[in-house]
Parts: C-alpha cells; structure tokens; sequence
C-alpha cells in the first residue's frame, strides 16, 4: 500500500514538472547576466518588444512589495528565450491571490492572458 502511495505521489509530481515546457536561450546574456543588468534589460525589452504574444508563455516565480512599489516576478518562456522578469504592477485586482499569498503557492503556474504595457522611461514593464 505504502508503495502505491509513493508511486502515486512521483507520478503527481514528474506531471506538475511537465507542465512547463523546456526553456532553451537563443540569447546567452539570460543565461550570463542577472536581472539587474542593464545589457539583460535591453535584450529582455527587445524580447517583449519584438515577439509574437501567442509564443511566449508567463510563469510566477514570486510577488515583491519594493518601496511603494509592487512587482510580480515571471519567468518568460518562448521558442528562443527563457529569461526572469519583474513586472510593476498597477492593478493587481486579475492577480489578487498571487499578491496576497506573495506569490507563495503559486510559484511555476501560467499567467493566462497575461497583458503588459512596455514604458520607455527606465526600462520597465507594467502588468
């Protein structure tokens, strides 16, 4: 019984682990750089900028009270990319749980019509 248990339970886990399609980086400065940099914040804008919407795919990774700032954290999947981004958010009323629980419990699930504005001023984007 104990082992139909554990078998059970790897099976759950091995297909939440498939949820996420693999995550391969065309552009090595995702893979070399952190978020921070701003050589990653120009190729991450360029990304957002310049590809197809319906190729990228969003994963929360976390939800950042900054100063009076608010940020969600996702991990940007598409056919070339695989890089973290910090979204400021202006209206968290589509993301109400994932800010209250700070994106705790959340971690890996897909944003489902996820929108974004792309702002000129300090490279930033805003859910």
């Amino acid at each position: 019984m104990r082992i139909a248990h554990l078998f059970v339970l790897h099976l759950l886990m091995a297909l939440l682990l498939a949820c996420q399609a693999p995550c391969v980086n065309q552009m090595s400065i995702f893979d070399e750089a952190t978020f921070d940099d701003p050589e990653y914040q120009k190729a991450l804008q360029e990304v957002l900028l310049h590809a197809d919407k319906h190729q990228l795919r969003f994963y929360v990774r976390d939800y950042l009270f900054l100063e009076d700032k608010e940020f969600l954290v996702v991990k940007v999947h598409g056919p070339e990319v695989c890089a973290i981004a910090h979204f400021l958010v202006k209206d968290p009323r589509g993301i109400v749980g994932v800010r209250n629980h700070l994106g705790k419990g959340y971690n890996g699930a897909e944003l489902k019509d996820f929108s974004f504005l792309l702002l000129d001023d300090e490279q930033r984007v805003v859910v």
